[in-house]
């Protein structure tokens, strides 16, 4: 059995004369069982796609961003290497969150 993650789930399975969505919310998990994420990355999000365009095109918020994403493994693969520089490329142009979170970083 694999654990899972309590979860909204609409309510499809009757015919609504609204375009409302209902929601049932899903039992909790029991205290000893420990919930597993399955990450999914989706290479087509426009927004990680806005953002990667203009990393490359020298926007140091755009690389703050990207950078941000590469460290905690939001929307891409998690990859400490690109989040370093990509942090470092935004904190040179004066981005000061950069800095910062580079200091952060062992």
């Amino acid at each position: 059995m694999t654990n899972q993650i309590p979860i909204i789930i609409p309510e499809t399975s009757r015919p609504q004369s609204t375009n409302r969505v209902t929601t049932k919310i899903a039992e909790p998990l029991p205290p000893e069982q420990k919930p597993v994420i399955v990450a999914h990355y989706d290479s087509f999000d426009p927004i990680l796609q806005f953002q990667m365009q203009n990393a490359h095109k020298g926007d140091p918020r755009s690389q703050y961003a990207l950078g941000m994403r590469y460290l905690e493994g939001i929307g891409v693969e998690r990859n400490e290497f690109l989040a370093r520089e990509y942090l470092e490329k935004s904190s040179a142009q004066g981005d000061r969150r950069a800095a910062a979170r580079l200091k952060e970083i062992p």
